[in-house]
């Protein structure tokens, strides 16, 4: 075995495992290469105390670093740039969340209140029913009715 290349970015324990099978793939494969030093060497080099966290690690390691100015696609013209692809989702939350926060606050005082209870408290149905003193059937249609309502707001 001359060069081995084993490059793969680890995103679960799935993509762990699959590093696992594949190293051992690799080490069966190496097997008359490595007996002969393994045979002469004090002692083996091959480690079985391996967590996936280091292996995650190491094989992060490998991965060439690029910079966020690398260009990605060029069509002659306009150059498109990783940084043009990544998403700020921070500033898509704040949004998101100030739109509702702002949506909220121009709906009905009974729909506020039941989407309040239902999905920041997690009261169910009948608990805002008994706080509100409607039955179950109206909460629903307020539930339903402020969401529509909110929809609209924020669509």
């Amino acid at each position: 075995v001359d060069q081995l290349e084993f490059n793969v970015e680890l995103k679960d324990s799935r993509d762990v495992k699959f590093a696992e099978e594949k190293f051992e793939e690799l080490w069966k494969n190496s097997i008359p290469v490595n007996d002969e030093y393994i045979a002469n060497a004090e002692q083996s080099w091959v480690r079985e105390d391996i967590t996936p966290y280091e292996l995650y690690n190491t094989l992060s390691s490998l991965t060439e670093p690029i910079s966020i100015f690398e260009p990605i696609y060029n069509d002659g013209g306009d150059t498109i740039y990783l940084l043009d692809q990544l998403e700020d989702k921070t500033t898509k939350d704040l949004n998101e969340l100030l739109a509702l926060r702002e949506a909220l606050s121009k709906i009905k005082d009974r729909e506020r209140i039941t989407i309040e209870k239902r999905y920041l408290e997690g009261l169910n149905q009948s608990e805002i029913a008994d706080y509100l003193g409607v039955s179950q059937a109206q909460v629903s249609r307020i539930e339903n009715s402020a969401l529509s309502s909110i929809k609209k707001l924020i669509l």
